[in-house]
């Protein structure tokens, strides 16, 4: 379809008859779900945006298995709620408040752990 071209903001909601919309309990568009949103403007190619969030999470949750830190259970329970209310919810993934947050954190957290642990073999080899 294109991008910009689903959701509450684009111009096919303006076209959109919402009365009709909330007596059936569908829309011909998306315009509430991100996950619906993303797939009708990017096609299968929003499957790398998610397979990129399902990465995070599955790294998340190993370097919490690994370290118990409570920062790795922030990401991987943040990602996986936002992500969750994705379905339901526009503002999920778009709003700055929301998953950029929460990955802002999780990429912190992560380089963190990272540069640790190139320290720590650095300083085995050295």
């Amino acid at each position: 379809q294109g991008l910009g071209l689903g959701g509450n903001l684009s111009s096919t909601s303006i076209n959109l008859n919402w009365q009709s919309a909330q007596a059936e309990g569908a829309a011909s568009v998306p315009v509430e779900s991100a996950v619906g949103v993303m797939l009708y403007q990017m096609g299968v190619g929003s499957l790398v945006f998610f397979g990129f969030l399902a990465s995070l999470a599955v790294a998340l949750r190993r370097q919490l298995i690994e370290t118990g830190d409570p920062d790795f259970l922030f990401g991987f329970v943040g990602i996986v709620t936002i992500s969750a209310n994705a379905v339901l919810q526009e503002e999920a993934f778009y709003s700055p408040l929301a998953l950029a947050f929460c990955l802002l954190l999780v990429g912190v957290s992560l380089g963190t752990r990272w540069r640790m642990a190139a320290a720590a073999r650095a300083e085995a080899v050295g």
